[in-house]
């Protein structure tokens, strides 16, 4: 009941009858549908149950790029401050994730705040214009 046919090589493969074509009596088994179904969703579930592990490799990799981003972008504002010669406090006091826009705020806090340096010489420090009170704050062997 089994027919040969040629594959490319020459040779002669035996192909498995079918059911219909033995009569139905042959040894293969026929699935109604809700076997079918059910087969497929056990596969699906273990397909699904085996895809976590990748999903936590991806989450990893994208956690570990944005942590590279972030340290990427601190060291550009550090490299801003550096480079002006400005406060490094500036790091803590504002955000670092988008560079640019630390800078624009980095040059606006700094334009209303002065330097440290210059708010001492403000309000009494060494070289102020108000020598009385830098003489008040003198330690009393110095006046």
């Amino acid at each position: 009941m089994s027919e040969n046919i040629n594959n490319q090589n020459g040779q002669q493969q035996p192909t498995t009858p079918t059911p219909e074509a033995s009569g139905g009596q042959g040894g293969e088994r026929t699935f109604t549908q809700s076997e079918l179904d059910r087969i497929v969703q056990d596969r699906l579930a273990r397909d699904r149950a085996s895809r976590p592990a990748a999903s936590d490799r991806e989450r990893d990799l994208v956690e570990r790029e944005q942590k590279l981003a972030a340290r990427e972008a601190y060291i550009e504002c550090w490299e801003h401050l550096k480079d002006k010669h400005l406060p490094m406090e500036y790091l803590e006091l504002l955000d670092t994730s988008d560079p640019e826009k630390f800078k624009a705020s980095v040059e606006k806090f700094h334009a209303i705040v002065p330097r440290s340096t210059s708010m001492s010489h403000q309000y009494g420090g060494e070289g102020s214009d108000n020598d009385a009170i830098a003489d008040a704050f003198k330690p009393k062997g110095r006046r």
